[in-house]
């Protein structure tokens, strides 16, 4: 699973408008459930926003290996999304990026990942099951079997991880 910061700014950009709210949670597990409770009640309510907008979300991500040994692939921002997905669970109106400005999540210079409404059940599709692909830490091997990586290469500057979600 992956874990933002404490204190998370959210932004949504609408129709050249911009809006800014921070959410702060005193569990980081709980500031990655408070962006994806965002995009479902953009997507679901019209709150705080309207559709389509998009929610800037940044902050460095961590991981935590299971019995302190990876299994797969990493990185913490294709995990995240992958976390995100799962709890989407396929919602026809979002869709995500997820990446680290760098160009390099985890040790493979794989920036981050696209994350459509059909992308568990394209993983499905070919046999792989996100959620033990989650558990084994292998978020890359989950969206490179998907074509959907997002590689930049080396960008020669570190500015943040950040989110990006769309929702129409």
């Amino acid at each position: 699973m992956c874990f933002p910061l404490t204190l998370l700014p959210i932004i949504g950009i609408r129709a050249g408008k911009s809006f800014l709210g921070n959410i702060s949670n005193t569990s980081r597990q709980a500031e990655l459930q408070a962006e994806t409770e965002s995009a479902l009640q953009v997507a679901n309510r019209g709150q705080p926003f309207q559709a389509p907008c998009v929610l800037l979300c940044g902050g460095e991500t961590t991981v935590t290996l299971r019995d302190g040994i990876s299994m797969g692939r990493g990185g913490r921002n294709v995990e995240c999304l992958l976390s995100m997905g799962l709890a989407l669970n396929g919602h026809p109106s979002i869709h995500a990026l997820a990446g680290d400005t760098d160009g390099v999540d985890g040790q493979e210079e794989i920036a981050g990942a696209l994350l459509g409404p059909d992308s568990l059940a394209r993983a499905w599709a070919l046999g792989i099951q996100p959620r033990d692909a989650l558990a084994n830490n292998d978020g890359h091997g989950v969206f490179s079997a998907l074509s959907d990586s997002v590689v930049t290469g080396p960008t020669l500057t570190n500015v943040n991880d950040f989110r990006a979600v769309l929702v129409l």
